[in-house]
């Protein structure tokens, strides 16, 4: 009984044996054609030669499951592993025993010996005993050769340097073996993002897909925005020219040649720096007579005096300023800006300087301005500045005071336009619209024309009033901003553009962007006029148009038009239900009084020259209101409509005689200030008893506090006068019961 127990307990441990023996004894692979076996061997954590084994985790290469493997005949046995090295061959050894055997595929191509064959990845391999092989190798991933090359700039330092700017030649151009199918992203960051070799780029993401931003090679860098002025980036190209899609979507082919271009800011160096105070300035507003076209920020050139208005004009200066420009047809004063009166003495710009002149004409001041205003200039003021938008698109802004100059805003100088096919073009822009002004920011515009005189794009900047610095841009580049002007109701900027369109501009949305347009027809080289709650402008179509405006929404609502002509670049004047408006027909200026109610023409004037200017509206106590315009012939003059008539209020002199596109001003006390291209400036004096200075009412509202002032003293006074006449009725009453 002892010895069967004996036998037993022997027969219990070589079963055991047996069992365990496949996971504890070394597992080998046979060679088809008698070739040495490669082996595994679980815990072994160094490489292996000869019989040796290598670490594979306590599993064999290929099928964990399978306790041994064979190939199929006329087949190499090949395993898979997870990092690349050289296919095990005939007599040969695996580059790496310790991360199991690579495949030709993760190695890059790595052939097997002569007489070999490869395994074939697109069936499965079966064992001598029928069960699977080890997986099989991935397939050979397919490469292609393409030309890389990053040309960067140089670091300019005039504007002469943007035409060597790329001299140098590319900073990098190779010919680079790539894997079929990568994206232009994947190949730039797999050759950019190098610091072994001094390479190294900055890509951004977006909801719009990724962008490159910055490259260094070698020690030199350009980044996007920062070097060579703000306009600049990188560019991609695909075989010399733009890439029809992003770096996230283009997928080169073979022999492609992929090209990043560091394309410089046209403008760069700039014409104008900019010029920024110490510290941000103290803005308190300065409200003043005639701070903006158009009298002021609703830009409507109405005034009242008080006193009777008599038609009898007469000149009280006239005087030349700055000094004669030098044409091939001659010599002329340069134009001279729209007029500001602030305390009461005359601003304008000419040249590259800003004048202060008194009543008199005399200059109390001027200050020397970064660059030249353009042909027309429209200043404004407020916050004790007057604010100068100058060629190239910069501003300047000088104490109306001390004159001088507090803050300059950088020149705009260029304007890239992209066509339908996104190559850019770059146009030189023009400050012919107004500048306005309001809630502490300064809002300036800027027009491209091309040869023709259309304006092709233009730019709406936010700059502020304390510092000078842009807040922000908004570019159209369909359109621009010709003669344009905007009008700001809340937090709305309406402007008109080139196009026929009349944009409501969201100035506090993020990106800042026209949420409604609405297309009048024609061009509309108008300022918008705000009076008794709507607005109103003129289009290039000779029509004259009224149309609502929600400022809750910034959605625009009835529109009524009314054709006064063939064209119209005229800004009307709004006065008790009549418009007062200028334009041109059949060669003819005109002159036309809209009444409001029906839209219907009440009096036309025909005048030599297009009436180009504003019209400006004074009323009297009594009386039909004088209304005073310009026409663009010679001989320059002021003419007036008293409300029946027109006729001439000054006449220039020959030598004073020249085109005009002004538009009158007054300074409230009787005297109309304009000038016309001979550069000579009137004053000219028109009969009013008891001349003073009064705002209109706007909207019914007064434009002052001094209304409620002055209605609370009179009701003080009526109180206290009622308590004392209480208070005397009460001491007789008791005066009387005493006795």
């Amino acid at each position: 009984m002892k010895e069967l127990k004996r036998w037993g307990a022997i027969l219990v441990i070589v079963a055991l044996m047996v069992s365990i023996a496949p996971f504890v004894m070394p597992t080998t692979y046979a060679s088809a054609q008698g070739g040495e076996t490669v082996a595994t061997e679980t815990g072994s954590g160094e490489g292996s030669t000869g019989g040796e084994a290598s670490e594979s985790g306590g599993e064999t290469a290929g099928d964990p499951n399978a306790e041994s493997q064979a190939p199929s005949s006329g087949q190499d046995p090949v395993t898979e592993a997870e990092e690349g090295g050289a296919n095990a061959s005939g007599g040969e050894q695996p580059a790496d025993s310790t991360k199991g055997v690579a495949t030709e595929a993760e190695q890059g191509g790595a052939n097997t010996s002569e007489g070999e064959k490869p395994a074939d990845s697109s069936e499965e391999v079966a064992t001598e005993e029928g069960g699977l092989a080890a997986l099989p190798a991935e397939s050979v991933k397919e490469t292609i050769t393409v030309t890389f090359t990053v040309t960067g700039s140089k670091i300019l330092e005039t504007k002469g340097d943007q035409e060597t700017a790329y001299d140098g030649g590319p900073w990098l151009s190779e010919k680079v073996e790539i894997e079929s199918g990568k994206t232009v992203a994947d190949i730039t960051k797999q050759l950019l993002d190098d610091q072994a070799n001094n390479r190294s780029v900055v890509i951004f993401s977006s909801d719009w897909g990724s962008f490159l931003n910055e490259i260094t090679v070698e020690g030199k860098t350009n980044t996007g925005g920062v070097t060579n002025g703000q306009n600049s980036y990188w560019y991609l190209l695909i075989n010399g020219k733009s890439a029809e899609k992003g770096m996230d979507e283009t997928i080169p082919v073979a022999d492609d040649v992929i090209e990043w271009k560091f394309v410089n800011d046209p403008r760069y160096p700039l014409s104008i720096a900019q010029e920024t105070p110490d510290s941000p300035l103290a803005l308190i507003m300065t409200p003043d007579y005639w701070t903006s076209f158009g009298s002021g920020s609703l830009h409507n050139a109405a005034k009242n005096v008080e006193g009777t208005l008599e038609s009898n004009f007469k000149l009280l200066w006239s005087n030349t300023y700055g000094e004669k420009i030098k044409f091939e047809w001659g010599d002329y004063y340069a134009t001279k800006s729209d007029f500001l009166i602030i305390g009461g003495n005359l601003y304008f710009a000419a040249g590259n300087e800003l004048f202060k002149l008194n009543g008199n004409g005399d200059v109390i001041a001027k200050e020397t301005l970064r660059n030249t205003i353009g042909y027309f200039g429209r200043l404004a003021y407020d916050y004790g500045l007057v604010v100068v938008p100058l060629d190239g698109g910069a501003v300047q802004a000088v104490d109306a005071k001390t004159m001088k100059t507090k803050w300059v805003a950088e020149a705009q100088d260029l304007i890239t336009i992209y066509d339908e096919a996104w190559q850019p073009t770059n146009h030189g822009i023009q400050s012919l619209a107004t500048l306005l002004i309001a809630d502490e920011v300064a809002y300036s515009t800027t027009t491209a024309v091309d040869k023709e005189g259309a304006a092709l794009g233009g730019i709406i900047r936010a700059i502020d009033m304390a510092t000078g610095k842009t807040l922000w841009q908004y570019q159209n580049s369909a359109a621009g901003y010709y003669w344009a002007g905007p009008v700001k109701i809340g937090k709305w900027l309406v402007i008109g553009n080139d196009g026929g369109g009349l944009e409501a501009i969201d100035t506090l949305a993020q990106p800042v962007v026209a949420k409604n347009t609405v297309n009048i027809g024609g061009p509309i080289r108008s300022t918008i006029v705000h009076a008794d709650g709507k607005l109103y402008f003129t289009s290039r179509d000779g029509k004259f148009h009224e149309i609502t405006f929600n400022k809750e929404d910034g959605s625009f609502g009835k529109l009524r038009s009314v054709k006064i002509g063939q064209v119209s670049t005229s800004t009307p004047t709004i006065y008790r239900g009549k418009a007062y408006v200028g334009g041109a027909k059949e060669g003819k200026g005109v002159f036309a009084v809209i009444d409001l109610a029906t839209m219907a023409i009440d009096f036309q004037y025909d005048v030599v020259g297009d009436v180009k200017s504003a019209p400006l509206v004074i009323a009297g106590a009594t009386g039909n209101p004088f209304t005073f315009f310009t026409a663009n012939n010679e001989p320059g003059a002021l003419y007036v409509y008293d409300g029946k008539d027109v006729k001439m209020a000054h006449e220039p002199v020959q030598d004073q005689r020249n085109y005009c596109t002004a538009s009158p001003v007054t300074d409230g006390k009787g005297t109309i200030y304009y000038t016309n291209d001979s550069g000579h400036i009137f004053a000219i004096q028109m009969s009013v008893k008891k001349a003073e200075a009064k705002e209109p009412a706007l909207d019914g509202i007064p434009p002052t506090g001094e209304t409620r002032e002055l209605v609370f003293a009179g009701l003080l006074f009526v109180a206290l006068s009622a308590g004392f006449v209480c208070a005397a009725r009460k001491r007789r009453h008791s005066t009387v019961s005493d006795e």
